[in-house]
């Protein structure tokens, strides 16, 4: 995480690598160890990060796609754990800009879509939580962008009207 933050993107990169390994060795003694399967998770998603920042598109994604299967797997090993739900549309998404910022619009637009209506499922099952709204208006607001270079420009407007509620709850919020 330092040499990430630090922008020592080819560092970080070695210290994800080495961490997956580390983690998958583990994993191999204890298969359902959920906080090393998390961490498995996490260190995939943060190696996707740091892929995009090298423009290694390619390995991005699958790092993004390794996170995205593994959340799905903890997701049904703890169901009642809604943790793990806010997890996946935060891959997903990054998945989607990925594509969207390769232009490979449709493979792009599923995972989008997905974040989007997790995220919506998040606002609404707990109506109060000023990060959830923030991150429905950003996935609302990512639609929007990702609808506008794809010319469907009356649905990126109602995307980003959407987001105007959500946003405007923000502000209202002490």
């Amino acid at each position: 995480e330092i040499e990430r933050l630090a922008k020592n993107y080819a560092a970080a990169r070695r210290e994800y690598a080495e961490t997956i390994q580390h983690i998958s060795l583990a994993l191999a003694l204890k298969p359902d160890e959920l906080s090393w399967i998390q961490m498995l998770m996490t260190a995939h998603n943060d190696m996707g990060v740091v892929c995009m920042h090298e423009k290694d598109y390619a390995e991005a994604e699958q790092s993004y796609l390794r996170a995205a299967e593994i959340n799905r797997r903890i997701i049904r090993i703890e169901p009642k754990n809604r943790r793990w739900e806010k997890e996946l549309p935060t891959t997903l998404q990054n998945l989607g800009a990925l594509l969207h910022l390769q232009k490979v619009y449709p493979r792009a637009e599923p995972f989008l879509r997905e974040a989007l209506t997790l995220r919506q499922g998040l606002v609404d099952w707990d109506p109060k939580s000023t990060r959830a709204i923030r991150k429905l208006a950003h996935s609302l607001h990512r639609m929007g962008l990702f609808q506008f270079d794809t010319g469907r420009y009356p649905d990126a407007l109602a995307s980003a009207r959407s987001a105007l509620p959500a946003l405007r709850r923000l502000v209202a919020t002490d």
